[in-house]
C-alpha cells in the first residue's frame, strides 16, 4: 500500500470521528429524555452506553466495508480518535451555539404570536 492511499485511509477515519461524534449527541439526547444526565436511572444510563459502543462497532465495520479499508491499522484508529475529539472540542460548541439561537428564535416568534393574538382579542372585545 502506497502513502497517498494511507493518507487517504486516514482522512476518511477522522470524518468517521466526527459522525461518531454526531452519533453520540444522539445518545446523549437519549440520555437527556430518559433522566440518566443528574445520575438518575444508572441502569437505563449504561444500557444506553451499550448501545451507543454496539452502534459505533457496527458503523465502524459497515465503513471500512464501504470503503475497502485495508487490515485495521493503527493510523485508523488515531484518525478516528482525533476526529471524535475534533468534534467535541470545536463542531459540538459551533452546534451548541446553533441550537441556542435557534432555541431563542422559537421562543421570541411564540411570544409575539401570543401578544399579537391578546391584541387581536381585545379589538374584538373593544368592538
Amino acid at each position: 500500500m502506497d502513502t497517498q492511499n494511507q493518507v487517504g485511509y486516514f482522512l476518511i477515519s477522522v470524518a468517521l470521528g466526527v459522525l461518531s461524534g454526531l452519533l453520540y449527541e444522539i445518545f446523549a439526547l437519549l440520555r437527556w429524555i430518559f433522566g440518566c444526565k443528574k445520575g438518575k436511572y444508572p441502569k437505563i444510563g449504561f444500557l444506553l452506553d451499550c448501545l451507543f459502543g454496539i452502534f459505533l462497532s457496527v458503523y465502524y465495520i459497515t465503513a471500512t466495508y464501504f470503503f475497502h479499508f485495508p487490515d485495521l491499522r493503527l493510523y485508523m484508529c488515531l484518525g478516528l480518535a482525533i476526529g471524535f475529539i475534533l468534534y467535541a472540542k470545536f463542531l459540538r460548541i459551533m452546534l451548541a451555539f446553533c441550537r441556542k439561537v435557534c432555541y431563542n428564535g422559537i421562543v421570541q416568534m411564540v411570544k409575539r404570536a401570543k401578544s399579537v393574538k391578546k391584541l387581536l382579542k381585545r379589538e374584538d372585545l373593544d368592538i
